[in-house]
């Protein structure tokens, strides 16, 4: 790993990830994806649109997909281990983009291996407890590590947020929701931050 401290910016537009930059304008951020699936290619696209970030290290357990990965986008090398990638290349920053139930002991490594800006597609964790473990690990460490969920920063969710909290759609809204396909209703408050279930 390079850099060590260093901070990474992360820009946001439409709710995906576009632009990636170190806090103090260096160097631009050299990224390791692990992960060449189908999600990585829309990384990948918007790092290739940044001039201060660029992906020059990526993993799969698939090696010749990791090998035509690094060939489509002019990565510096292809790993079929993404501890063996931490070890031996010179990274600011790691993108997981692997499936959820990969993402905690993926993460805990990354931070263990001296990763200090960790961007993981969602979901970061699979429990409350493994959030909660990322989440102290992640600030013992100094490491900034950011869940990537899509309608965090997207326009429609900040004005439903601004419509609430400036109290013009009522007291409460009912609207349904279903997890797991279960139709589980949900009332949610004009009051800052909070959510009922029924």
């Amino acid at each position: 790993m390079r850099g060590g401290s260093g901070m990474v910016t992360f820009s946001c537009e439409r709710g995906r990830v576009v632009g990636l930059a170190a806090a103090d304008g260096a160097d631009p951020v050299r990224i390791g994806l692990v992960g060449c699936g189908g999600i990585s290619h829309l990384h990948a696209r918007a790092a290739e649109s940044a001039s201060n970030a660029a992906i020059v290290a990526c993993c799969d357990v698939r090696r010749d997909v990791a090998e035509a990965w690094a060939g489509r986008y002019g990565c510096e090398r292809a790993y079929e281990d993404y501890e063996a990638m931490l070890r031996e290349h010179d990274l600011d920053a790691v993108l997981l983009a692997t499936w959820p139930a990969q993402h905690y002991e993926q993460v805990l490594r990354c931070l263990r291996a001296g990763v200090r800006n960790i961007l993981c597609e969602k979901a970061l964790a699979t429990t409350s407890t493994q959030a909660h473990e990322i989440w102290s690990a992640a600030r013992e460490s100094g490491a900034f590590v950011m869940e990537g969920f899509m309608y965090r920063h997207h326009p429609a969710m900040r004005r439903l947020e601004h419509l609430l909290l400036d109290g013009e759609l009522g007291d409460g809204v009912p609207l349904r929701r279903q997890p797991r396909g279960l139709a589980t209703p949900v009332r949610f408050s004009t009051r800052p931050r909070s959510v009922h279930a029924h």
